[in-house]
């Protein structure tokens, strides 16, 4: 076998003397390799709290030795025996000193504390998050669930849910019975109910499935993502999956999702209660829009981990700042395998004239929003006060309800263009070398990062 030839590295580190010992910051992991990415290079993976950071194999194999018993010097001599490098120790030490230590993977008393800089919310994350489940009771469901990924469970149920959207279309009359369940007057608290119970299951259908693939969700919440209120599930350890079980997690909520819709249309045959089929209804309204892939719901991260591109947001902006002719002081983003490139490139012709439009959208009609739902809540609110003196708990509900789905859009829209981030935020030390890897829900949420 011929030797490997070797990449010579050689930095000047002025200032520094005697041993160096490094070590990994604190909730710093070496987590493996990225499975299946769209990059041409191999990419890697450091854990880092609920984050994950994607770098290249060198800064992998130098954070990997960061022990804190180590020199730089003694890592150096490791990664030449043991990589294609050839590496110095003031390589090691100029590596840490200008690519890992500012962005807190590396701890040393002479250099830049890890502690990593608050950001402004993005009005593209989901912000105002409040985790309700820890990791305990969500595996415990999550074990049960994990069956129903079984592939002969899999087959039998994606049947009963074809058959059932074929009866809800075709059968069901779901226009009719729109009109009739609009005329009761608390159908709108009840409809709202099984929506948040079938929201609840989506999430448990991203857990399920992240669990049949071998790794864990870490927490579940709400929070707030653009202009709504959302579930979230954090499965940002779906990084460690192959490709497949990555894209089985995405798809795990608009399934377990189906499923319950597939429930309230036997209900609404068994029963004939309108609620239950007007729920289905808006389920697989909810559903394609989960696949919408240009904000971070579901069918974002399904492209997302088709392609191998961690996360389409975060890859974006380096390249977009190149083309338009802004250099960044760091390196080049990381090359793209050809296919993967050209798909990518698509994925932004459509997307940024997209995000610009909802965004100036949401901006431009925000007053007439606010002024259209003040006034909308104040007429509830006579409503209310004279439900409650007739002693009328129904209507006094529904008008409650009605205050609350106003004044959402109100708040929201504020809450949004005042969100809007005016500069970059990220502290990288060039994407091609340091990427912040999330994942985040539609879902789930881009946790500080989850996905």
């Amino acid at each position: 076998m011929q030797p490997v030839a070797r990449t010579q590295l050689r930095y000047v580190m002025a200032g520094k003397e005697g041993p160096v010992i490094p070590r990994r910051a604190a909730g710093v992991v070496p987590a493996g390799p990225l499975h299946s990415g769209g990059f041409v290079e191999q990419h890697w993976l450091l854990r880092r709290g609920e984050r994950f950071v994607q770098v290249s194999e060198l800064l992998y194999r130098v954070v990997e030795l960061a022990d804190g018993r180590r020199s730089t010097e003694e890592i150096a001599r490791r990664l030449t025996e043991t990589t294609k490098w050839e590496v110095a120790d003031e390589d090691v030490a100029r590596i840490i000193e200008r690519k890992l230590a500012p962005v807190g993977l590396v701890e040393h008393p002479d250099w830049l504390d890890a502690t990593a800089s608050a950001r402004a919310p993005s009005p593209l994350l989901v912000n105002a998050r409040l985790r309700i489940i820890g990791p305990g009771p969500i595996e415990r469901v999550a074990r049960v669930g994990q069956h129903l990924f079984w592939p002969p469970a899999l087959s039998a149920l994606l049947g009963l849910i074809v058959a059932s959207q074929l009866w809800l279309f075709t059968i069901g009359q779901p226009g009719v019975v729109m009109q009739r369940l609009a005329s009761t007057p608390l159908s709108l608290p009840l409809l709202v109910g099984l929506l948040l119970l079938a929201g609840a299951a989506h999430e448990l259908g991203h857990a399920a499935a992240i669990r049949y693939g071998g790794a864990r969700a870490r927490a579940m919440g709400i929070g707030w993502y653009l202009v709504v209120p959302i579930f979230y599930t954090d499965v940002t350890e779906s990084y460690r999956l192959s490709r497949g079980g990555r894209v089985r997690t995405d798809l795990g909520g608009l399934y377990f999702h189906l499923l319950v819709a597939a429930a309230f249309v036997g209900i609404h045959a068994a029963t004939g209660y309108d609620a239950f089929l007007v729920a289905a209804l808006l389920i697989d309204l909810d559903v394609a829009r989960q696949l919408i892939p240009f904000i971070r719901l579901d069918g974002y991260w399904v492209l997302a981990d088709l392609t191998g591109i961690p996360d389409l947001f975060t890859h974006a902006a380096p390249r977009l700042r190149r083309l338009f002719g802004k250099r960044s002081d760091g390196p080049a983003p990381p090359a793209l395998r050809p296919r993967v490139r050209r798909i990518f490139a698509a994925y932004l012709a459509l997307t940024v004239p997209i995000i610009v439009g909802l965004f100036g959208y949401v901006i431009w009609h925000a007053p007439a929003v606010v002024s259209r739902a003040s006034a909308a809540v104040a007429s509830r609110t006579d409503l209310l006060a004279d439900a409650f003196q007739r002693r009328e708990l129904g209507e006094g509900l529904l008008a409650a309800m009605e205050m609350l789905l106003f004044a959402l859009p109100s708040w929201a829209s504020r809450s949004s263009s005042s969100s809007w981030p005016g500069s970059p935020r990220r502290r990288c030390g060039g994407a091609s070398d340091l990427v912040v890897a999330g994942r985040g829900p539609g879902a789930r949420a881009d946790s500080t990062a989850s996905r």
